[in-house]
């Protein structure tokens, strides 16, 4: 029993002295993004690989240093160490599935917000608004003084990176959905994606969707000032606020917003958007995070993803949270929505039909 204890010990300083290192492996991801080193790799002619000494020259990093930090990177499988022939250096490093994700045209904006200092300092105050009796607390006004959508609204160059960093997921979701239920969409004319962003989503969508003849991007105006609608003329920009006034559609979207909201903010929301579509045609189309009822007993590889994400939204919003399935009855249910139907799809995402 005293040997079993002591393997138990060693086993436990192993996995908190791991746990410590994450942060570390964090911010080299960051440092590489940031070098523009996947970029790098990706666009190199060299066959799919690139010398230690291309990738110093391209980036601008110390070759030395750069070096350990690819050494760090590759003893984790992030990226691959390969034998470079006929060139300067021995060493060279090619993409694996990791790193092509790194991309600046992949996930590279989400890891960028993520690891900005505003949202690092943000999670830092999170001991801070458990611990407070302050109603309506939370990190991110803790850390900067005012919530994130204003903090958002004072600062360009911050809300353009979280624009860029949602779009970066949102339309694989549309692509998810469409491939998976391909008939959600049928028979729309006309949607409206509340809170789209820089309309990166909605271009994904009327692209899979061509019956769709107008596509509404709406949201604040300070974001919809940085979408152009592309080349696609059904697309059009229209600046708002979803608690005031929806824009009236066939069907409207709401990709990853709720979450930011508590119940009663959801409701006005929701309610907004029950008076924007038809009562005898319409629907909401809801994408968004659905916590698991059975967390004790549950083999989805993403729930705890899920279950990161609500911290998040503990640490950022004004309580915003993830939703289990009797949580978006409640709030469904309470903005007049008479049926509705979650539709599971294999990523972090549900997505919710729900009709006046």
């Amino acid at each position: 029993m005293e040997m079993e204890a002591k393997n138990e010990e060693i086993l436990a300083v192993r996995d908190v002295t791991k746990c410590l290192f994450q942060f570390t492996q964090f911010t080299v991801l960051r440092c590489v993004i940031e070098l523009g080193i996947p970029d790098i790799v990706e666009n190199h002619p060299g066959k799919g690989s690139v010398s230690l000494a291309e990738l110093s020259k391209a980036s601008g990093a110390l070759q030395p240093f750069l070096y350990r930090i690819m050494r760090f990177l590759t003893q984790r499988g992030v990226f691959k160490e390969v034998k470079m022939n006929g060139q300067d250096s021995s060493i060279g490093y090619a993409h694996t599935p990791f790193s092509r994700q790194l991309t600046k045209d992949r996930m590279a904006p989400l890891f960028l917000l993520m690891s900005s200092p505003e949202m690092v300092s943000s999670n830092l105050s999170l001991s801070k608004v458990i611990s407070s009796d302050t109603p309506n607390l939370n990190g991110f006004e803790t850390a900067h003084g005012v919530d994130l959508w204003k903090y958002n609204a004072e600062n360009p160059k911050f809300s353009e990176l979280f624009s860029k960093a949602m779009a970066s997921v949102v339309s694989s979701y549309v692509s998810m959905v469409v491939e998976n239920y391909p008939d959600m969409f049928e028979g729309i004319g006309c949607v409206v994606d509340v809170g789209g962003g820089n309309g990166t989503a909605l271009r994904t969508l009327v692209k899979a969707c061509p019956w769709i003849v107008r596509a509404i991007n709406f949201d604040l105006p300070h974001v919809v000032a940085l979408s152009d609608g592309g080349d696609d003329g059904r697309i059009e920009n229209i600046g708002g606020d979803m608690f005031v006034e929806i824009p009236r559609g066939d069907a409207i979207l709401l990709m990853s917003v709720l979450h930011d909201w508590d119940d009663e903010a959801c409701v006005k929301i929701l309610k907004n958007c029950r008076d924007a579509i038809s009562k005898e045609t319409g629907k909401l189309i809801i994408m968004d995070y659905v916590i698991s009822d059975n967390l004790k007993n549950n083999d989805d590889i993403y729930e705890e993803f899920r279950l990161g994400m609500d911290i998040e939204m503990l640490s950022v919003t004004i309580n915003g949270k993830e939703r289990n399935t009797k949580e978006w009855d409640d709030i469904l249910k309470a903005a007049g929505f008479t049926k509705y139907t979650i539709k599971y799809i294999p990523a972090l995402i549900s997505a919710i039909e729900a009709y006046p």
